[in-house]
C-alpha cells in the first residue's frame, strides 16, 4: 500500500535535487579519510571523479527528477495488497566465442500462461562492455533487465518471485550498484524497471542445473539442437515470445528508459 507524500518527503526532494544537480556538490560530499600511517589524523581526502560515480549520478538524476518515480520507491507494503499468486521468473544467460545468449521462463498461475524467450545479445550491447573477454556476469544482469521489458503486461503491478543462478549479478541488482561501471548501469536500469513498472521483486539464487531458463538461453547454440529444446519447452506448456531490449538511445540516456516505462496511473 502507497505511502503518502508529506511535507518532510517534499523537503527531502528539494535537498536531493539540488545535490545531485552538480558534480561540484558531489566531488565535495564525496570523500574518504586518509589511512596514511605517516598521517595520523585521519583527516577527510578528497576523492577522484570516476566513472563509477559518473553513472550513479546520471541514475539518482532521473530517480530525484520524478516524485512519480519516488512514490513507487516510498512505500509500505501490506500482506494484503496482492490476491494474485506470485509470478514465477527465470533468466539466464551463456556465453562461449560463438554466441552470447539470453533466456526466459515466465509462469503466471493466475491465469495459467508459460512463455519462454531466447535471444542472441545484439552486438551493440556487448560493445558497452568493459571487459570483452569475460561478459556473463554482464549478460545475467542484461537478461534481467530484458524480462520486465519483454513482459511488461504480465509483471506490471505483480509480486515476482525471480530466480537467476549468477550471484555477481543478483548482488548488483539487489544493492542497485557495482564497482564494475557497466554492471553498475544495468542495476541502475534494473532498479528503475521495478521501481517504474510497481513490482515487489524477490530475486533468488537458483542453482543452475535447476534454471530453467537455461535452455532458451542455449537455443541456437551447435551443442544444443534447438528443435530438441522446443520440444521440452512446449511439452512443458511453454509459449515461446520474442524478447525486447532497451533501445541505444535508451541505454545512453536513462531519462529516455524512464520515459519508455512510464505509465500514466489509472
Amino acid at each position: 500500500m502507497g505511502a503518502s507524500w508529506t511535507p518532510g518527503l517534499e523537503a527531502m526532494l528539494c535537498f536531493l535535487t539540488v545535490l545531485f544537480a552538480s558534480k561540484a556538490i558531489m566531488a565535495k560530499g564525496i570523500r574518504v579519510r586518509g589511512n596514511d600511517p605517516a598521517d595520523p589524523s585521519g583527516k577527510l581526502v578528497g576523492a577522484s571523479w570516476t566513472p563509477g560515480l559518473e553513472a550513479m549520478l546520471c541514475f539518482l538524476t532521473v530517480l530525484f527528477a520524478s516524485k512519480a518515480i519516488l512514490a513507487k520507491v516510498i512505500r509500505v507494503r501490506g500482506y494484503a495488497a496482492q490476491k494474485k499468486s506470485p509470478v514465477i521468473l527465470y533468466t539466464d544467460a551463456s556465453h562461449s566465442p560463438h554466441l552470447s545468449g539470453l533466456g526466459i521462463c515466465i509462469s503466471d498461475p493466475s491465469t495459467g500462461s508459460k512463455y519462454y524467450s531466447a535471444a542472441v545479445c545484439p552486438a551493440w550491447v556487448l560493445a558497452q562492455f568493459v571487459h570483452q573477454d569475460h561478459v556473463v556476469n554482464q549478460l545475467e544482469l542484461l537478461v534481467m533487465v530484458t524480462a520486465y521489458l519483454s513482459f511488461p503486461e504480465i509483471l506490471r503491478g505483480r509480486q515476482v518471485l525471480h530466480h537467476v543462478d549468477n550471484a555477481a549479478a543478483i548482488a548488483a541488482a539487489i544493492n542497485g550498484y557495482s564497482s564494475k561501471v557497466d554492471l553498475a548501469h544495468m542495476a541502475n536500469m534494473y532498479n528503475l524497471v521495478v521501481a517504474l513498472m510497481d513490482v515487489d521483486a524477490w530475486v533468488e539464487y537458483v542453482a543452475s542445473h535447476a534454471n530453467i531458463a537455461d535452455i532458451p538461453s542455449k537455443l541456437g547454440n551447435e551443442f544444443v539442437p534447438r528443435h530438441e529444446d522446443w520440444g521440452m519447452l512446449e511439452g512443458m506448456g511453454f509459449v515461446e515470445a520474442p524478447m525486447s531490449f532497451p533501445t541505444q538511445s535508451e541505454w545512453e540516456n536513462l531519462a529516455l528508459f524512464e520515459d519508455r516505462l512510464h505509465v500514466a496511473p489509472q
